[in-house]
């Protein structure tokens, strides 16, 4: 679920989880997404930001 570490995708996530669906939780900041995970015993938390890569 994206964005389910607050708010909005937290409900959602928390709505998807009671209907019994498999989640894992990611978040642009990573304790909000493991948070999130834990309390609804999702697979697992992440974190969603997008890192540049370094150019060689």
């Amino acid at each position: 679920m994206t964005g389910g570490g607050s708010g909005l995708g937290a409900a959602l996530a928390q709505r998807f989880a009671e209907e019994g669906a498999a989640l894992a939780v990611t978040d642009l900041k990573r304790a909000a997404a493991e948070g999130g995970a834990a309390t609804l015993g999702a697979a697992r938390g992440c974190d969603a930001t997008i890192r540049p890569r370094r150019r060689r």
